[in-house]
């Protein structure tokens, strides 16, 4: 039987207990989605801190940085659903890696990563693929049928239940659940699969060949839509898409890390070259893998020069250097929120660095055989270790808490209303829109129905559908008029739709204005504002939330809808203003048999929109063009001549 090491060392905190504030932010400060909060604090220990924040009043904590060191950090906010969070600081003594479960797989670990929170998805070198329940360890695995040798594994990204899996010469998408793999692509005469790496959200994978190419194949189309030469001196061995899914890291035999667009693989002019493992040097060169680090602006490179280097690549220096391993590196992890690295050697021992002070969280630890695959879960401190000869450990960071502080903040999401536009003759009933206009997007419109109420100034030409008897027996009070108006969220962008009556000609627009004299409020105290004011074009939200550009709402159109040219025969051009977002029709109505068809069907975001229709297959004759939208309708003559 295989020995099993535990992943287990021997480092006693020997710093005495400290103590720790909070400094920044102040309890009860307002915090808001989408933007940037700066935290400070101060202590006495000559220790690093972690930076987390609670949504459940402080029963689960999410780490927003680990290990950090300094006295402040700026953190991006990210959507909550709530409207109160605990932002908490605290000092910790780093005991070790406290092993949860060790279990071995059938054979020799040729790849791995967390597939969610829960579970860990490996592939064997003879072809099994195990799912590892990462709470108990328990495990399901199944055998790929027809394939008896693998080389690396990515997953599929846009479908769960299935991998991309590279055998010795061409690809396969697999299904993890019944080891079926579809038809093979990605075959290249003389060369062979070295490595693979899967797009962050598009069904493409790059992938290294033994020949010094990359290539990006569709998954779904199965060919190649991008290549270059990587490495003139031999293979490519480590590859990987940052993730935004934008840049596309390279490198291999000649030391040399390339980072570029993949859209314009091998001709961008934004590709860069970064030195430093050896610099073609023969037997110290080869990079054995690259990683991005998320949430930061940084890419991890492992050498044979053993050392790894961490570059910013908003300058592409490395600004840190970590030196002095035993052996070659041959994986790296970024920690989930890009504060930590793990490096795994093929040797077997461990190292694990804070980014942020440039020093060992622990001691490195011997495991005792060659690591081949690490990960950190995405949500805490737990990682998995999976070694050449087929165990996978899952342990987690055994800290000692020395003190924590910690602050509640509120948190509110910025949102104005505005008024659409619509358009009628006199006598006329138009449904006048109220939209959203967001700041950022709140979770709360998108799965939350409230109810909220604001008022709308009106102009002289108009009255509400349905109570034009209060403009008879009461004389209005001014020019202008007030009414009040239900606001129903949760349904998407448009809140409300007023129907006026057009009772006056309108030689001139008129503004028509949304006031709010308090904040709406709703679910968890979440607070929204509705505009309080229009002054020379600026309209006034909070003073915490600033100011916004007015979009001039008017009660006419701005584009005059129109149809070029006029007769038409085959093609025609038709401008007009969408003033909402959402589903659009263009119908081609005949004027004389009353049937319809359509010309456009889809959606379109509110401005100005310019579509170019094809109406040959239509006969000489009077027609209108109807445009019929979200709320609105509105009609253009159009006369076919043959």
């Amino acid at each position: 039987m295989r020995t099993v090491y535990a992943l287990i060392f021997l480092y006693a905190a020997t710093a005495a207990v400290g103590q720790v504030q909070l400094r920044v932010p102040s309890p009860e400060q307002v915090i808001y989605p989408g933007r940037v909060l700066r935290i400070e604090w101060e202590h006495n220990a000559a220790l690093p801190v972690d930076i987390l924040f609670s949504t459940d009043r402080g029963g689960s904590w999410i780490p927003i940085a680990t290990a950090v060191s300094g006295n402040g950090i700026e953190w991006m906010v990210p959507q909550l659903d709530t409207g109160r969070v605990l932002v908490a600081v605290q000092l910790t003594a780093t005991i070790g890696l406290k092993t949860i479960f060790t279990m071995n797989v059938p054979d020799s670990v040729q790849g791995a990563w967390w597939n969610d929170p829960a579970s860990i998805v490996t592939l064997c070198r003879g072809g099994t693929i195990s799912q590892i329940n990462a709470q108990n360890g328990s495990a399901r695995g199944v055998q790929i049928q027809g394939r008896i040798s693998t080389r690396c594994i990515c997953p599929y990204p846009t479908v769960q239940d299935s991998v991309v899996v590279a055998f010795e010469t061409d690809l396969g998408v697999v299904s993890i659940e019944k080891g079926i793999s579809s038809e093979s692509f990605g075959a290249v005469p003389g060369a062979n699969v070295l490595t693979v790496a899967a797009h962050p959200t598009l069904p493409i994978v790059a992938v290294g060949y033994s020949d010094g190419h990359v290539r990006l194949w569709s998954i779904p189309e199965r060919r190649i839509i991008g290549e270059v030469l990587s490495q003139a001196l031999g293979g490519v061995n480590a590859i990987a898409f940052d993730p935004s899914g934008k840049l596309l890291a390279h490198s291999g035999a000649d030391g040399v890390i390339i980072v570029e667009p993949w859209e314009n693989l091998g001709s961008s002019t934004e590709r860069v070259y970064l030195l430093g493992h050896g610099n073609g040097t023969p037997g110290s060169s080869c990079v054995r893998a690259v990683t991005f680090l998320p949430q930061s602006t940084y890419l991890a490179s492992a050498g044979e020069d053993s050392t790894v280097r961490v570059w910013n690549y908003a300058s592409w220096r490395a600004e840190r250097v970590f030196a002095g391993m035993v052996d070659i590196v041959q994986a790296l992890a970024p920690s989930a929120d890009g504060s930590r690295l793990l490096a795994g050697t093929r040797s077997g021992v461990l190292y694990h660095w804070s980014l942020v002070s440039g020093e060992a969280v622990h001691p490195p630890l011997s495991v005792g055989e060659a690591i081949v695959a690490m990960g950190c879960q995405p949500q805490n401190d737990t990682v998995f270790v999976a070694t050449a000869s087929g165990t996978v450990s899952v342990a987690v960071l055994d800290r000692v808490l020395l003190a924590r502080d910690s602050v509640a903040v509120m948190v509110q999401y910025p949102f104005g209303l505005k008024v659409g536009t619509c358009r009628g003759v006199i006598g006329d009933t138009v449904l006048l829109p109220i939209f959203l206009d967001r700041m950022y997007a709140v979770p709360y419109f998108e799965h939350s129905h409230f109810v909220a109420r604001c008022t709308v100034v009106l102009p002289p030409s108009v009255a509400i559908a349905g109570n034009r008897w209060q403009y008879t027996e009461y004389p209005r009070r001014s020019a202008w008029d007030t009414v009040a108006v239900r606001l129903t969220f949760g349904q998407g962008d448009t809140v409300a739709r007023i129907p006026l009556v057009v009772i006056a000609a309108r030689p001139t627009q008129h503004q028509i204005r949304v006031l709010g004299s308090r904040p709406i409020e709703w679910e968890h105290s979440v607070t929204g504002f509705v505009l309080e004011r229009v002054v020379e074009g600026e309209i006034v939200i909070d003073t915490l939330c600033g100011v916004q550009t007015q979009r001039l709402p008017v009660f006419t159109e701005d584009i005059e809808t129109s149809v070029q040219p006029n007769p038409a025969q085959s093609v025609i051009e038709l401008v007009f203003s969408a003033i909402e977002s959402g589903a659009y029709r263009i119908e081609l109505q005949s004027l004389t048999r009353g049937d319809a068809a359509a010309l456009y069907e889809g959606q379109l975001e509110r401005g100005r929109q310019r579509l170019v229709l094809n109406i040959a297959a239509f006969s000489t004759g009077a027609y209108r063009i109807g445009i019929i939208g979200p709320s609105t309708y509105r009609a253009v003559s159009l006369l076919i001549v043959w």
